[in-house]
């Protein structure tokens, strides 16, 4: 069978469910009403991320979402599009994050090589439910920004062989998967733009016996991860130093700042562009030129963290200023940067 061929020009949207079944009205640049995936997909968005929570429910905050029934009815909506399916395991009930890897609740008094054998188990299942759904992920994330560790305290960093045999049992059950080699698998750190301390991380993992993955995935926002000439050199030397593709699995800029915002003036005037939709845009159009010149078509390409969220009134964090919304719903600028023709490129 022929190799599919990417460059990601995509998004992680997987609170869009939610934003569903809150009645919210996304419109297109015409103002007509249309649902946010449409949007991205009609203006050349090509690949979207999931994430997936163990348990939600047992998370308040959660509200229940980003659970496997929910993610796999979502999942539907992506394949019928025909868009590349990518799944990011948080092997969580709630956020992972470089600060935060906390276990399920039901592996919680789990360690060592059961735990290994819960992540084997829990991965292989939702895979192969996933298959008898008919809604396969073209690529699979063994964890979610991973830097400091893995589902904590047992693969909490600096215990590189704890992290690397937890990491290792996802890799085998996505290996193990009855009938299907064909998904890749994707190891997602933050630090987008610090090549020492990515290097240092794969240095100390090859050295663990962590198993070969198909795809090194890097968090990018650039008010904490390092200017555009560190993200440029560091995507050139991990490719050079690991012989891995690359891509920017994360990234977002606010379109305005405001009360309670995400980030305020003090990220802005790090990164040197105005937080406007021109800017937003601008960000983007950056991002992209730099995944896009990496020698020998080694990285592909970025994905939007949660673009399609609407403001609402008083509301603070991510939604109030980092989404490619405005509050009457209607999309902006940024996103004519998914139709970027940069060609499509072949997995190595």
């Amino acid at each position: 069978m022929e190799e599919k061929k990417y460059y990601f020009r995509g998004a992680d949207i997987s609170f869009v469910p939610m934003y569903r079944k809150k009645g919210f009205v996304f419109k297109d640049v015409d103002n007509k009403e249309k649902d946010a995936l449409l949007i991205l997909k009609d203006h050349g968005c090509n690949t979207i991320r999931l994430r997936l929570w163990h348990t939600p429910g047992n998370v308040k905050e959660s509200g229940g979402y980003c659970d496997l029934k929910q993610t796999i009815s979502f999942a539907r909506d992506i394949k019928r599009l025909g868009l590349t399916f990518i799944l990011d395991f948080h092997y969580s009930d709630f956020w992972a994050d470089p600060e935060h890897q906390k276990k399920p609740k039901a592996w919680e008094n789990v360690s060592g090589d059961a735990l290994c054998k819960m992540v084997y188990q829990y991965t292989l299942e939702v895979l192969s439910i996933m298959k008898r759904e008919d809604v396969l992920p073209d690529m699979v994330q063994i964890g979610n920004e991973i830097t400091n560790g893995f589902l904590f305290p047992d693969g909490k960093l600096p215990d590189y062989k704890g992290m690397a045999s937890l990491i290792n049992a996802g890799l085998s059950a996505v290996e193990d998967l009855e009938g299907d080699n064909s998904i890749k698998t994707i190891i997602h750190l933050d630090q987008g733009g610090k090549y020492n301390i990515l290097s240092n991380w794969m240095d100390n993992s090859l050295k663990s016996g962590i198993n070969d993955f198909d795809i090194l995935g890097l968090s990018y926002y650039p008010y904490l991860h390092g200017s555009f000439d560190e993200l440029s050199d560091t995507l050139k030397k991990l490719v050079d130093s690991y012989k891995k593709p690359v891509f920017i699995a994360e990234t977002a800029y606010p379109w305005r700042l405001c009360k309670n915002g995400f980030i305020g003036q003090e990220e802005i005037d790090i990164v040197g562009i105005k937080a406007s939709s021109k800017g937003q845009r601008q960000l983007l159009e950056k991002v992209d030129e730099i995944a896009s010149s990496v020698p020998n078509n080694m990285c592909y390409g970025w994905l939007y963290w949660e673009p399609a969220c609407i403001p609402q009134m008083e509301q603070g964090g991510w939604e109030s200023n980092m989404g490619i919304f405005d509050e009457s719903g209607k999309v902006m600028e940024a996103v004519n940067v998914f139709n970027t023709k940069c060609g499509l490129r072949d997995f190595r």
